[in-house]
């Protein structure tokens, strides 16, 4: 691998950098690509409110409430699993961007627009500060890379977009641009504000949320690494970023939490216990830093191993510590979820699903991201290995790598890291259109057209198609009669494979009733809180066990323990979001026809005589009275 910014091929062409792109050209493009690919998802949502997750609309109802008065250390959910409140892990600080857009949109417009509006603003933000940042690594280690170019390749890749779509304003998108501000940092450490950037970026990553706590942790362990087989500057690069993580967190813990809690540990969130994580891996950075002075003359075999032993057991007595401190959020961030709850709800989040079982249950098509970032490590180690690739890209190479082992335990690894193949794309782009002009003998627009079809394998979206075409999405056999008839449940909407209801026409019904306790499918809560008045039973957050489990039992059982259950929770509505469930209507049809769950009775519209159903029966929203 070549080091530093050498480069063993000339640059191309003279042109200046503007003529690659200038910031006013990139944005531009931006925008009009992402007015052209969301043109329906920007209408929706500027004039239904509509948003693509629960946990957008979750996080628009935090920055409402914050709005309205709620403090900034409560981030809890008062109206949801009533009458108790939801209790909510989140970080305060996404809100405040988003908040601040409100804000100034309400100079000029009501709030529920002002609203919208932040919502369709932030994303954008976030997705042209993660293009920059990824533009800033492709120069850093290929300086003669087309700008133009990088945004082509990131903009066409579907599975990092979906951090970006309109109204995106859960956490995601923003530890993703953190990822990457890290690595940018990594890869100009030769700047006084790289490191120092690298060390705020994980800690700030970490403090909002610990979705990517593993991609992090194994991130540190390969710095680590790095340093004990004696990489250039490594030893100053464990010192920079342990010296910036502990400074960090001294300005954000105190920020994220009031002083009451500081010491209660939660292993879900930013607390002592992950204070005392972050805290011992910044001091072993900082001590191992100083291992190097002592090594004096040994021979690079003895250093090595004197490294290797020297982190063995700063890592192993920091893993010692923490265990003995805190053994109850050994297994992760979701320890103190209880069995029950992980075996019937956790298990079925998408999102939190291994790449195995998510690609047998929607498909082997699936496989084509991650064969095509395999496919990208093997190709660029190959590219190291003939020294085409100077040493700074091995950050870009370890998080790659890192994303993909990752994917094969939880499915949402893959969008965190696969922006980070754009780089090698480029360069890939960059070799071929070389190689094709200095051995084609062709007119120009020929030779382009060549390059055009040579790179069409450097797009992920291509693989996706393919595999689409090549594979088949479901093992599932041919519908039976009785399942061919549950399709006609509900057929004369058009919209019955949608993913979610999530339009405010769609509960505008539920808006016009009189205030009271909506009994819930988990999905749809977050959308009632934001378009109604009404309190909620249910969400998807894992702290608020007994809420998600009696909306579970309640959809599992027959009518009469249905009842007592809503009764129990003092329910005065029933909402239920058939969007979707179509494959769920004929799964229940081709069952046996003497178990009548709710669900089933829902789908198949034979609710029991204690509902009396007020939303028409085409709607997607289905909504009852309980009597």
């Amino acid at each position: 691998m070549v080091d530093g910014m050498a480069n063993p091929l000339p640059l191309a062409d003279s042109a200046d950098r503007d003529a690659r792109g200038s910031l006013a050209r990139i944005a531009l493009w931006v925008l009009l690509f992402y007015l052209a690919a969301f043109f329906k998802p920007v209408g929706d949502l500027l004039f239904e409110g509509a948003m693509a997750d629960s946990d957008d609309f979750l996080r628009l109802h935090e920055v409402m409430n914050w709005m309205a008065g709620q403090g900034w250390y409560d981030v809890s959910v008062p109206r949801m699993n009533w009458p108790a409140g939801a209790d909510m892990h989140w970080s305060r600080l996404v809100d405040v961007p988003i908040a601040l857009l409100a804000a100034l949109a309400g100079l000029f417009t009501e709030p529920v627009t002002a609203l919208r509006i932040a919502a369709l603003i932030w994303p954008v933000l976030v997705l042209f500060a993660t293009l920059l940042t990824i533009i800033a690594i492709t120069e850093r280690i290929w300086p003669q890379a087309n700008r133009l170019l990088v945004v082509l390749f990131a903009l066409s890749n579907i599975a990092a977009l979906e951090l970006s779509v309109p109204g995106r304003i859960d956490h995601h998108n923003v530890q993703a641009l953190l990822i990457y501000t890290a690595i940018l940092g990594l890869v100009s450490r030769d700047r006084p504000w790289a490191l120092p950037l690298t060390g705020v970026s994980i800690t700030l990553s970490l403090v909002i949320g610990l979705d990517n706590l593993a991609l992090v942790l194994l991130l540190l362990f390969w710095l680590g690494l790095a340093w004990a087989l004696g990489l250039r500057h490594a030893s100053a690069t464990l010192r920079q970023i342990g010296l910036w993580m502990g400074l960090s967190l001294a300005v954000l813990y105190p920020v994220s939490l009031p002083p009451s809690a500081w010491l209660t540990p939660y292993c879900d969130a930013i607390s002592v216990v992950y204070l005392t994580l972050i805290g011992l891996i910044a001091l072993c950075f900082v001590a191992l830093s100083l291992v190097d002075r002592f090594l004096g003359a040994m021979s690079p075999v003895a250093a090595i191993a004197t490294r290797l032993a020297s982190g063995g057991l700063a890592g192993g007595g920091s893993a010692l510590i923490f265990w003995k401190s805190f053994p109850q959020c050994m297994a992760g961030p979701l320890s103190a979820v209880s069995p029950e709850l992980s075996e019937r709800w956790l298990s079925t989040i998408f999102e939190a699903q291994g790449l195995i079982d998510f690609a047998n249950r929607f498909g082997a098509a699936h496989y084509a991201v991650p064969l095509f970032i395999g496919v990208m490590l093997a190709s660029t180690a190959l590219l190291a290995w003939r020294g085409l690739l100077p040493a700074r890209a091995l950050p870009i190479l370890a998080i790659l790598a890192i994303g993909l082992v990752l994917s094969f335990f939880q499915i949402r690894a893959l969008r965190m890291v696969v922006f980070a193949t754009v780089p090698f794309c480029v360069i890939f782009a960059d070799l071929i259109a070389r190689r094709v002009a200095a051995t084609v003998r062709l007119a120009k627009p020929a030779r382009l057209a060549l390059t055009a079809l040579l790179c069409l394998p450097l797009f992920p979206t291509v693989w996706s198609v393919a595999a689409d075409l090549a594979l088949p999405s479901s093992d599932a056999p041919p519908p039976s009669p009785a399942v061919a008839a549950a399709d006609e449940v509900g057929s004369a909407d058009p919209d019955e494979n949608a993913v979610t209801c999530n339009k405010a026409s769609q509960f505008a019904l539920l808006a016009s009733l009189p205030g009271g306790t909506v009994f819930n499918d988990l999905n749809t809560g977050p959308a009632i809180l934001v378009f109604t008045p009404h309190t909620i039973i249910g969400g998807n957050y894992h702290r608020n066990e007994r809420a998600i489990l009696d909306t579970e039992d309640f959809f599992e059982a027959d009518s009469e323990t249905a009842r007592e259950i809503a009764r129990r929770r003092k329910a005065d509505y029933l909402v239920y979001c058939r969007a979707g469930k179509a494959r769920t209507a004929r799964e229940f049809a081709a069952t046996s026809q003497t178990r009548q769950p709710m669900e089933k009775r829902l789908l198949l519209g034979n609710e029991p005589a204690w509902l009396e159903r007020l939303s028409a029966s085409s709607d997607l929203l289905k909504v009852y009275r309980i009597r």
